[in-house]
């Protein structure tokens, strides 16, 4: 093999570790707050849409099949982090727009992972976290494209 390939290959290989460890050290910081690490992701990524985002579309986003997103969406409402409105045009459509608890939540949240992220990549200089930034975004552009191409074969 040759370094190229070798390099791509461990940058391959490195994406579910890294995300595994992420999630685990994330977790801990959810978990202070009383909150799963999926139900605290749903929140937060509701917070940030301020016109509100359809179930299918935070399912995505989350990474979740939409129906395994139900039972969550359920408990972030019975909580008062979220709520669920019909579409104008379509009842069966509906959209999820953030509370001020859950707002509140959310803030507090990101205000912990972003302290976590310092404190994990404290001594790395910013353009190293940009260039690896942007490498894994093409990669994952990339990937897109390949797959979505392969579908239309």
């Amino acid at each position: 093999m040759n370094a190229k390939i070798i390099s791509l290959h461990n940058l391959s290989n490195a994406l579910q570790p890294t995300r595994r460890a992420w999630k685990q050290a994330a977790g801990l910081v959810t978990a202070q707050h009383n909150i799963s690490m999926a139900l605290a992701t749903v929140v937060i990524h509701v917070n940030r849409q301020t016109e509100g985002i359809n179930q299918r579309d935070l399912a995505e986003l989350v990474g979740v099949n939409p129906g395994a997103l139900v039972r969550l969406l359920d408990q972030a409402t019975e909580a008062g982090y979220l709520e669920r409105r019909e579409g104008e045009n379509d009842r069966r459509y509906k959209t999820l727009h953030i509370l001020p608890e859950g707002a509140r939540l959310a803030q507090q949240l990101e205000d912990a992972a972003d302290k976590l992220r310092l404190e994990l990549m404290a001594d790395v200089p910013q353009e190293d976290i940009d260039a690896a930034t942007r490498i894994l975004r093409l990669f994952e552009e990339r990937a897109l494209h390949y797959f979505k191409n392969s579908e239309n074969e």
